[in-house]
């Protein structure tokens, strides 16, 4: 891992939650008018796999965030990762997921039919009673915009 890349991954997962996110919104707009953290996917899916969700989150909103300049097609190979945030054992995990994949969703088309697979399969009744209809309200947004 380069030096920049080391550095950006202690900003992202260490400190507070609150520092580290908003690092993260800094580098989601960012992210949104240039590529300059594209060669950054591999710590993002890195982040994806972390033991802490509110890592995980970041690190899905930051790799989803690169869909647009995403023209090596990592985001695919990366899919089950991304995907396998869908049934996160924590539900806002899910919900930032839904979130953050509308990126894909719009940039990256060739995912469509993987995505809408894996938003099929959301099982929103495993988590509690309070959560379930919110996580069914984001799939549903998330799936109307793949029509």
């Amino acid at each position: 891992m380069t030096a920049d890349a080391e550095r950006l991954r202690t900003e992202l997962t260490t400190g507070t939650d609150a520092a580290a996110w908003q690092r993260t919104q800094r580098l989601l707009a960012e992210s949104a008018v240039s590529d300059a953290l594209y060669p950054m996917l591999p710590l993002f899916f890195e982040m994806i796999r972390d033991a802490k969700s509110q890592v995980r989150i970041r690190g899905m909103h930051l790799a989803c965030a690169q869909a647009r300049w995403d023209t090596e097609g990592k985001l695919m190979e990366n899919a089950p990762a991304l995907f396998a945030m869908l049934n996160d054992p924590k539900p806002v995990a899910v919900r930032r997921t839904l979130s953050a994949l509308r990126e894909v969703a719009l940039f990256r088309p060739e995912m469509e039919a993987a995505l809408r697979k894996a938003v099929e399969n959301i099982v929103p009744e495993r988590y509690p009673d309070s959560m379930a209809p919110l996580i069914r309200k984001d799939a549903e947004a998330l799936s109307d915009l793949l029509d």
